[in-house]
Formats: structure tokens, C-alpha cells, sequence
């Protein structure tokens, strides 16, 4: 491996935080004024075959080992905060995870089978590795995966393989796993279906993956930057210590599907009280595309409904 980069997440402000989430529940899709994606949710879901069973790998970090990689606020830009209420007298308590928080709670509504939740310090590249590892012994052709990571993103050249630069997500012992090896995975699994998404840097080179009966959801465009909805630590404009969260992550999973705000983004503006990746992703992308690009490959015959 060569060249290898870490990409970083870039931060909003308060101000443009202030400004996206006054989007909240639009564009309406009649709004023309909004670039809309190019491709919408049918609005018909399609459930798994009879027996079938829902299975997720879910990674996020904001704390990396370190402090330079952290997706939090580091003390010395926090020292004149009021920390006297914390439970810790450093703000960096809040330098957590929060996206794979809130999409474990989606799929929990869903009612999964299993969710191998690896957060912050247990996201490891070991602790992934073998988590893959578990999934390829359990999962049946009936059987429905899903596979998100949070975090930083990484690019660099793999000696033998036929891309000129190759994408990785990075864990959180300063390691990498690389989109061929996820790929070599899903290839291996026995799966009815499957969801890949992340919320990186790059994300858009993770399209590799993408193969029939599945849908990969990527934060940003290939040579772009994914940016922080807010960093673990930073003060709200009401006071408050804020949770690290990523900005797709935030609108995909929180308020599209956790708030519900993407139920009826869809092409026959059904409402049925749950929302469909494709809905969720749809939600998203206007919002969203104001400083990222986001970037789904869907190879799933109709609504893919967790």
C-alpha cells in the first residue's frame, strides 16, 4: 500500500447548522427550486422471504486513539467552558458516537436479530474483521445484512489491484479496512440482501461493492469531503454539550428515519409509517447537497424496507 491518505471530516458551523436545520421536513417534492435526486423510492416495500432474519454490523467513532483524528473538540479549545455539571471536568466526555447510536436504534425498531454495535475505542480493525467473521458463519440465503460505518475515510494505492486509488474506512486503532476486502465479504455471504452505508470521506469509491440485491448509501462523491453535523463537545447556541454526529448520518438516519421525516418521499407519495432506505436517502440528498454530495447505488428491485 502506498500513498495511503486519511481524510477528515470537515465541521460546520453554528451558523450553517442553523441554516440546514431549517430544511428539516423539506424540499416538498413539488418544490422546484430544489435539485431533487435522480432516483426516488417506488413506494413498495418488499419484505424478506418467510424465516428470513436481519443481521448488522454497526461501526462509528468520533474518539480515536489519539487526539489528532478525534471528531470532537480538543480541551484547548473548550477551556473557558462551564464544565461544573459534567460528570468528567473535561467536554471531551462528549467526544462519542452518536450515528451508530441513532441507526441502532432504527434497526431496533425494525426489530433485527442481531446488531454487533462497535463504538469509538471496540471499533478496532480486529474487532470488525471479526465481527464480518461472525455474520458469514450465521447469515442464510433468506437472510438480510446491513453494514454501516462513521467515521474518517482513507484513499491510497493497493499493489495488484486494477483501481488506480483504492478506499478504506478507518478504524479505530489507526488501521485500515479497504472497500476490496468489504467487497470480498459480501461476495461471501448468503444473503437474500444487503445495505453497505457510510459516512466518510470519499465515500463515493465505495461503489465497488455494489452487486444485484444491493443498495450501497454513500455520504459524499468519490473527491469529496463528508462534513460533522457537530463535533462531540462543541456548545449549541442554547448552551448545551453536543454529541459528534455526521451530517449525512444525521439526516439519513435521525430525522429521516428515527423522526420519520422521509415516510412518503417516495414516487406515489405513499405514507405507511415506516421509511425505506430509499426514502431516507431521498430525504436526505437536498438537504444534504448543499455541502456534499450524497451517492446511492441500488441494485434492489423495489424499496429496500429494514
Amino acid at each position: 500500500m502506498t500513498d495511503i491518505k486519511i481524510h477528515k471530516k470537515k465541521v460546520l458551523s453554528d451558523e450553517e447548522r442553523k441554516v440546514l436545520d431549517e430544511a428539516k421536513g423539506k424540499p416538498a417534492r413539488t418544490d422546484k427550486k430544489i435539485s431533487l435526486p435522480a432516483f426516488w423510492a417506488t413506494g413498495t416495500g418488499v419484505l424478506l422471504p418467510e424465516g428470513g432474519k436481519r443481521y448488522a454490523i454497526v461501526a462509528g467513532l468520533a474518539n480515536y486513539t489519539g487526539t489528532v483524528n478525534d471528531l470532537c473538540v480538543i480541551a484547548s479549545e473548550t477551556s473557558l467552558a462551564d464544565v461544573s455539571n459534567l460528570p468528567t471536568d473535561d467536554p471531551r466526555h462528549y467526544c462519542q458516537d452518536y450515528d451508530s447510536m441513532h441507526i441502532k436504534e432504527a434497526l431496533n425498531e425494525s426489530g433485527f436479530d442481531g446488531i454487533i454495535l462497535l463504538r469509538d475505542g471496540e471499533a478496532t480493525r480486529d474487532a470488525i474483521k471479526g465481527a464480518m467473521e461472525t455474520l458469514k458463519g450465521q447469515v442464510t440465503e433468506n437472510d438480510e445484512v446491513v453494514f454501516f460505518f462513521s467515521g474518517h475515510g482513507v484513499s491510497g494505492k493497493v499493489a495488484g489491484d486494477k483501481e488506480a486509488i483504492n478506499e478504506a474506512i478507518f478504524t479505530y486503532d489507526n488501521k485500515y479496512i479497504w472497500d476490496d476486502e468489504l467487497s470480498a465479504w459480501a461476495e461471501e455471504l448468503a444473503a437474500y440482501r444487503a445495505v453497505f452505508a457510510f459516512d466518510i470521506c470519499k465515500a463515493g469509491g465505495m461503489s465497488d461493492i455494489a452487486k444485484k440485491n444491493r443498495v450501497i448509501v454513500m455520504s459524499s462523491g468519490e473527491n469529496q469531503s463528508s462534513w460533522t453535523y457537530s463535533l462531540g463537545g462543541a456548545i449549541s447556541t442554547t448552551g448545551e454539550y453536543l454529541f459528534s454526529e455526521g451530517l449525512f448520518s444525521h439526516s439519513f438516519v435521525e430525522d429521516g428515519m428515527n423522526n420519520k421525516l422521509a415516510d412518503g418521499f417516495n414516487l406515489i407519495s405513499s405514507f405507511d409509517g415506516k421509511v425505506a432506505v430509499e426514502e431516507a436517502f431521498s430525504y436526505a440528498y437536498p438537504i444534504v447537497k448543499v455541502k456534499q454530495t450524497p451517492v446511492l447505488n441500488d441494485q434492489f428491485i423495489n424499496d429496500f424496507l429494514f
